[in-house]
């Protein structure tokens, strides 16, 4: 190729990678309990049911938004009126549910954090239902969408209340590990979360107060990591 080729192809593909950034960082997604911050999302598809399945993680630091509030992957559906995050980490047997349900640009929503039994310490549940305003936020993007995904698999029950009768709470199986996030030949990314069963728990543990004001704040990994810390601090006392 001629040094006039080669300056030429360069020329033209350097404003096409720029336009394809552009368009990736004004892609923009509610994501439930988090406050702006560096985060990935990858489309995995659209179900028969219209609601699209991201998986999510903690993104590149950026002039604006400097800091992760959470460790990932996790998976997020969205849809008009409705959203669901579900994170999931076998190796510490935690696991997060949250699901909303979406009117006039409030979303109420209902966490479930479980941690499993380890050690002799037993299985712990806590359900929490909270209102948050609806505030979509810029997120990087990359690679393709999938191919269609089945409805149901990457979501558990959606609350159906609404912002002044509340949702009706979903809960998880404290009894045993949180199962983890599965293959899905039918997606680009390979991960879509297993849905979770229901079950009241063993433990009693009570949620501290939640907000949502700070950078890279995520209210319900906060609350899963005062889960994780509270079942550490029993164990040692135990032992």
């Amino acid at each position: 190729m001629s040094a006039f080729t080669s300056k030429k192809f360069v020329k033209f593909l350097v404003p096409s990678v720029l336009c394809t950034q552009y368009a990736a960082a004004i892609t923009s997604l509610y994501i439930p309990g988090f406050d702006p911050q560096p985060v990935t999302a990858n489309e995995l598809g659209v179900g028969s049911d219209g609601l699209t399945t991201w998986l999510i993680a903690p993104g590149v630091s950026s002039g604006t938004l400097d800091d992760s509030g959470f460790f990932g992957p996790a998976t997020l559906v969205l849809g008009p009126t409705t959203a669901a995050l579900t994170y999931i980490d076998p190796t510490v047997g935690m696991s997060l549910i949250e699901n909303c349900n979406i009117q006039n640009g409030e979303a109420v929503c209902v966490d479930v954090v479980g941690v499993a039994a380890q050690d002799g310490v037993s299985a712990t549940t806590v359900t929490q239902t909270e209102i948050e305003s609806v505030q979509p936020f810029a997120v990087q993007t990359g690679g393709t969408p999938g191919a269609s995904v089945t409805p149901g698999v990457t979501q558990t029950a959606l609350p159906t209340g609404t912002a002044s009768g509340g949702p009706a709470a979903t809960s998880i199986d404290a009894g045993s590990s949180p199962a983890a996030a599965t293959p899905n030949a039918g997606s680009s990314s390979g991960f879509v979360t297993s849905s979770a069963s229901s079950a009241s728990g063993s433990g009693s543990a009570k949620p501290p107060s939640s907000t949502t004001g700070g950078a890279a704040s995520v209210r319900s990994l906060s609350l899963a990591s005062f889960l994780v810390v509270g079942a550490v601090a029993v164990h040692m006392v135990v032992a």
